[in-house]
């Protein structure tokens, strides 16, 4: 059994967040001509600064909440792994119908030396981002699937996916220099172009007190609220062609 979080959440029941979610099913659905959606309800742990973004996600299905005691739950202090966050990226492109995956993940991206480690449930999005460029192996053929994804890596990926989606780096030239960063000698030298992508982007955005934490690990609070920056960039650009998830 994998140890990290995102297999934990994998393996979790995914729940329905609708009123109706722990309600015994009485009815004949192929019958039953009275049924309604369900209605989205936030899980008790879904509070402060992240609240809008995790009820974004969790109404578009680009995260799941996992079902604890009988309640939902977001587990937002929670840390996520590198296919954990493949697979938020993968469910978002194809919410704007832009995520393609052969049936066959192709000798190559099977070749990956720690192919085995990646999760099942996981496969397609990790071979859409391998396919894409989005998430690449290291030297040794490695995708490290099961290790905790750092913000200036997930600065790389997030650039990349963005230029997958919409082709050009327009209007993405001003905004904070990363400079401005108290802990900007922390970031390594080779994350700097795509983490000041991002913020400029408005995908990422640094802390009350001034630092980006760039070797911390990514939290489940702060991917959904990424992933609610990202559409919200969208909105304001309207990329011609790019659909909206939001609209």
């Amino acid at each position: 059994m994998k140890k990290t979080i995102s297999l934990l959440l994998a393996a979790a029941m995914t729940v329905s967040l609708g009123a109706t979610a722990f309600a015994a099913e009485d009815t004949d659905p192929k019958t039953d001509t009275n049924q309604t959606a369900p209605v989205y309800t936030r899980p008790a742990d879904v509070t402060g600064w992240y609240a809008e973004a995790a009820d974004y996600v969790l109404e578009h299905k680009l995260m799941d909440a996992v079902e604890i005691d009988g309640a939902a739950s977001f587990q937002p202090d929670a840390f996520l792994s590198r296919q954990a966050i493949a697979e938020s990226i993968f469910r978002d492109a194809t919410a704007r119908d832009v995520a393609s995956v052969d049936g066959d993940a192709g000798m190559s991206f099977k070749e990956l030396a720690d192919y085995a480690d990646i999760d099942e449930t996981y496969l397609p999005a990790a071979s859409f981002c391998y396919y894409t460029g989005i998430m690449a192996g290291d030297n040794e053929k490695k995708l490290h699937p099961d290790a905790m994804i750092s913000r200036e890596e997930l600065a790389a990926v997030l650039t990349r996916y963005y230029k997958y989606l919409v082709k050009t780096d327009a209007d993405l030239d001003s905004g904070m220099a990363i400079k401005e960063f108290t802990d900007y000698a922390d970031i390594q030298t080779w994350a700097h172009e795509e983490l000041q992508f991002c913020v400029n982007a408005g995908m990422l955005k640094g802390n009350k007190d001034g630092s980006f934490n760039p070797k911390g690990n990514v939290t489940r609070a702060e991917m959904a609220q990424i992933l609610f920056n990202l559409e919200q960039s969208f909105v304001e650009k309207a990329y011609e062609g790019l659909k909206l998830i939001s609209k």
